[in-house]
């Protein structure tokens, strides 16, 4: 974390420190990075931490959980109406809960009482903060405060090496490795690399002709 390290790192960081900086990032201005990208800085003990906010994350994000929140609804209106006991509603609750994902059952609040009857009910105060924090994304690092821009740019290399890491293990099969001879196993992973780089340009063709 020393200012002078030589050693340079952009990291994602978790939604809940999120929660802990809410208040100093409040009161930071928002600046424009590119059309539908904006950032807030907040410099903390040598390090920065960057907020950034995506029209089209916001977008896709929300989506989602429109769409986990309605299934969910309708799910529990479902059990609402069914003649369970007690244990047998809070399994299927469990279930439902768990398929529905943290942040849309999250909204929701619900209650068993003794006698097996469910009550639900939107929770419109964690609603209203999921909705604004929808498309945001919270980063730590130790570049330049200056350039916004560099930062955005760095964090876009990162994406593209976990995407690349992510092409290679799932699309490409480079897992698992059933070779057991160091020249099959190299050879696999050259040949696992050369069609990474044809899928990279045939994309790059790809957009430059869209």
């Amino acid at each position: 974390r020393r200012e002078d390290s030589q050693v340079r790192y952009l990291v994602g960081t978790p939604k809940g420190r999120l929660t802990k900086l809410e208040s100093d990032l409040t009161q930071r201005p928002w600046q424009e990075v590119r059309p539908n990208l904006r950032v807030k800085l907040l410099p903390r003990e040598g390090e920065l931490y960057v907020l950034a906010q995506s029209q089209a994350r916001t977008e896709k994000e929300r989506a989602m959980r429109r769409r986990r929140l309605r299934a969910y609804w309708k799910r529990l209106h479902e059990l609402h109406k069914r003649e369970l006991d007690r244990d047998e509603l809070l399994q299927k609750l469990g279930a439902a809960s768990a398929r529905a994902g943290r942040i849309a059952a999250g909204a929701v609040e619900f209650e068993v009482t003794q006698e097996g009857r469910l009550e639900f009910r939107i929770n419109r105060v964690k609603l209203r903060r999921l909705r604004q924090r929808e498309g945001q994304y919270l980063l730590r690092t130790n570049l330049n405060a200056d350039d916004p821009e560099l930062v955005w740019r760095c964090y876009m290399q990162l994406v593209s090496v976990e995407e690349a890491f992510r092409t290679l293990k799932g699309d490409l099969g480079l897992r698992p490795i059933y070779h057991q001879k160091p020249a099959r196993i190299e050879a696999h992973l050259f040949i696992a690399f050369l069609a990474y780089c044809l899928s990279v340009t045939l994309r790059q063709r790809l957009r430059g002709s869209a």
